[in-house]
């Protein structure tokens, strides 16, 4: 299932998922074509049929417990879509339903892609673990189509994030 929001002006992306036969590998598309990562493959979500909906503090305790961010940034092998996918996968396997989540904004075409919880005592969580050179890149984003894309950090992290730029939209894959 997926969701896509956006503003007035940009029309709903497609709905479109591939399955691999006798797997719970899913795939999922972008514009016109299917995501990939940095490498060039394509993304690929496991989904767990066991998963369950964690409480907030699950959900920190699994991100926190998670090394994906600790994974250095790289424009030609690991980059957000590669973040994202894995902390997708990690979450699946440790039993918690994730979602990997295709932003784009407004200036220069600009997109990122970060995670989202349906957690059950505070609702939709977006996580960003993309590593942006800090020690702690484990981040809560508040994102709202329209408002800018500025990652806080989860706990006592006291790194300052900046805007990436406005959201134009974006769309929640589970």
């Amino acid at each position: 299932m997926n969701t896509t929001h956006s503003d007035n002006s940009i029309a709903s992306r497609s709905s479109d998922v591939s399955l691999w036969a006798g797997s719970q590998s899913v795939l999922y598309p972008g514009d016109n074509c299917y995501e990939t990562g940095a490498d060039g493959h394509i993304i690929t979500l496991h989904n767990n049929e066991n998963t369950i909906d964690p409480t907030y503090q699950q959900m920190v305790n699994f991100i926190k417990s998670d090394q994906t961010d600790k994974i250095p940034y790289n424009y030609s092998s690991f980059e957000c879509t590669d973040f994202a996918e894995r902390v997708h996968n990690n979450a699946e396997a440790a039993g918690y339903k994730c979602a990997w989540v295709d932003i784009n904004f407004v200036n220069n075409g600009a997109v990122h892609a970060c995670n989202a919880f349906n957690t059950v005592d505070r609702g939709l969580v977006f996580i960003d673990c993309t590593n942006y050179g800090n020690r702690d890149n484990d981040k809560i984003v508040d994102l709202k189509v329209g408002k800018g894309y500025k990652p806080e950090g989860i706990g006592d992290c006291c790194y300052i994030y900046y805007s990436m730029g406005i959201v134009k939209n974006y769309q929640i894959y589970w």
